[in-house]
Parts: structure tokens; C-alpha cells; sequence
């Protein structure tokens, strides 16, 4: 019994463990080899020990039930190793199937909590891109300005990209880059002929989705924190093209000669950021370049190869 118990003990806790749920095989079968040998080996010498004091110390003497007991003490042993395999790869995969069902609902809960923090941050979007809006609204209005009907009709249609489009996960590029075109002609209008924008989109093929309000930071924080009518020529270039693998955009503007004030500086690029990070982590590139004279701001979205769909 203390060869079969420390056989048992020696097979779950070192064989199976140790080498079997590590995946070396190998040694596996070679370990539980030698144990079986040893095992037997043990068993026979206690079987053996066993029935010569019985007889005296008189081998001759001995019962011939010997050969019976050992050959039945081996399949015993046999017997035992089988179910301690059977139970102990039992109990392994129930546990294996425990940790898979523990790592898929903490995966459903990442996903869940990434949804969560994106709809946040969107909605973060909505009212900082409403209330820049708005302000702009009110000084044509304030200034009587004949431009305040075209300006009314295109806040209409960013507000129904607001309500339509913006809770999408996803949304056609071009519908994106239409939003800014719309964005600049509706700021356009505050600078009269003191403004010289160069809009160049060569993205009209593509079927390349991307992310509701992703590039619109960019071209807003141009406007608040750049431009300014009142400070004499200014200019804004937008570029949007794509290349083999990935999207590119960028948007350079001038800057005043002394720096704008303004409230809550830098929220659309912090919010921006924390989006690029969850939608596409480690697959783009966002990189500022500021001088004297101007602001650079570059976007680089890597692409699924032969997909116009971000990775």
C-alpha cells in the first residue's frame, strides 16, 4: 500500500504536473516509465520480504500464492496509475475550461468598458464642438452679418451628421472629410477675404472607415487656438491621401503673432489621443511640429493589407 500511495502521489503531483501540463511529453512517458519499473520493483521486494518471514526465512518454504499476489499487486498498480491519469486530466481540463471561460468574460468586460469610455469621449465631442460653433453663430450675429443665413444652413448640416452620423462606430471617410469642408466654409465666413485655405482630398475611391468627429479635432484646434480674423492674412491647408498601406492627413495653419486665449486649451487633441489609442493602439501615428510662424499636425492610420478598413 505505501508503494502504491507514493507512486500515486509522485504521478499527480510531479508527472502530470510538472511535465504533462507543461507540455513535455516526452519525458513525460519516460518519467512514468521508470516509475513503473521502480514502483513494481518496490512492490515485488515487499511482497517478496513479506511471504519469506513468513516461511521462516526458508524460501523453499514459501507459499506459492507469491506469484499470484505480485502478478495481482502489478496489475494493481497498473490499474491505479490509469485512474490517476484519467482523473488528474479530468480535473485539468475542467480547469482549463474554467480559465477559458474566466479570460472570455474578462475580454467581454474590456470590450464592454472600451465601448463605454468611447461613447464618453464622443460625447465629450458634442457639446465642445457645439459651443464653438454657437460662439461663432453669435458674433455674425452681432455684427448683423449677411452671411448669417449660409452659416445657419451649414450648421444644419453639421448638426444632422451630429444626430446621424456621430453614434455610428464607424463612418465612410468621405463623409468625415465632407463634416470639415463644412467646418471650414462655416468659419470661412468669420474671416471674410483674410483667410487663404487650400483643401486638397484625393481620397474620393476609397472605402477606408474611420472613426465619427477622429480628424475634426484636428482642423477645430487650428481655428481656436491659430486663426484669428483680426490678425491680418492667415492661412490653412488640409491635405487628406491615401497611400499603400495606411491613411494620411494633415493640417497646417499660421499663427498670431501673439497667442490666442482660450478656455480649456488642448481638449480636442487630449480626447483625441485617448481615441486613437483605444481604436487603433500601436497602428498610428500622430506627430506636432510648431514653429514661429505656424503649426504642423500630421495623422498616419495604418491599413489592413488589400482592406480600405483601418487595422
Amino acid at each position: 500500500m505505501p508503494v502504491m500511495v507514493s507512486f500515486s502521489y509522485f504521478l499527480a503531483n510531479f508527472l502530470i504536473r510538472e511535465l504533462w501540463q507543461k507540455g513535455l511529453r516526452r519525458k513525460f512517458w519516460l518519467y512514468l516509465f521508470y516509475g513503473l519499473v521502480t514502483a513494481t520493483w518496490f512492490q515485488l521486494m515487499a511482497i517478496m520480504v513479506f511471504f519469506i518471514s513468513l516461511a521462516e526465512l526458508q524460501y523453499k518454504n514459501m507459499n506459492p500464492m507469491m506469484d499470484d499476489l505480485s502478478l495481482l499487486w502489478v496489475i494493481q498498480i497498473m490499474i491505479a496509475t490509469v485512474f490517476t491519469v484519467i482523473i488528474q486530466l479530468k480535473r485539468e481540463n475542467q480547469q482549463q475550461k474554467a480559465i477559458q471561460r474566466l479570460e472570455s468574460d474578462a475580454f467581454e468586460m474590456k470590450m464592454r468598458l472600451k465601448e463605454l469610455e468611447l461613447n464618453a469621449l464622443k460625447e465629450q465631442i458634442h457639446p465642445h464642438f457645439l459651443f464653438n460653433t454657437l460662439n461663432n453663430l453669435y458674433g455674425l450675429a452681432l455684427e448683423k452679418s449677411e452671411k448669417l443665413p449660409e452659416a445657419l444652413l451649414r450648421l444644419s448640416q453639421l448638426l444632422d451628421f451630429l444626430v446621424y452620423q456621430s453614434q455610428k462606430e464607424y463612418i465612410p471617410l468621405g463623409t468625415e472629410l465632407q463634416l470639415i469642408q463644412d467646418y471650414i466654409a462655416l468659419e470661412t465666413l468669420r474671416f471674410e477675404e483674410r483667410l487663404e485655405s487650400r483643401i486638397e482630398i484625393s481620397t474620393e475611391e476609397s472605402q477606408f472607415r474611420i472613426s465619427p468627429f477622429l480628424l475634426f479635432p484636428l482642423v477645430e484646434n487650428a481655428f481656436k487656438h491659430g486663426l484669428k480674423p483680426a490678425s491680418g492674412s492667415t492661412f490653412l491647408s488640409v491635405k487628406a491621401w491615401m497611400e499603400k498601406d495606411s491613411f494620411q492627413f494633415e493640417v497646417i495653419n499660421s499663427l498670431p503673432a501673439k497667442p490666442l486665449k482660450t478656455k480649456n486649451g488642448g481638449l480636442g487633441l487630449i480626447n483625441l489621443k485617448q481615441r486613437l489609442e483605444l481604436h487603433y493602439p500601436k497602428n498610428y501615428q500622430l506627430s506636432y511640429r510648431k514653429t514661429a510662424e505656424q503649426f504642423e499636425v500630421s495623422l498616419s492610420i495604418k491599413i489592413k493589407e488589400n482592406e480600405q478598413q483601418p487595422v
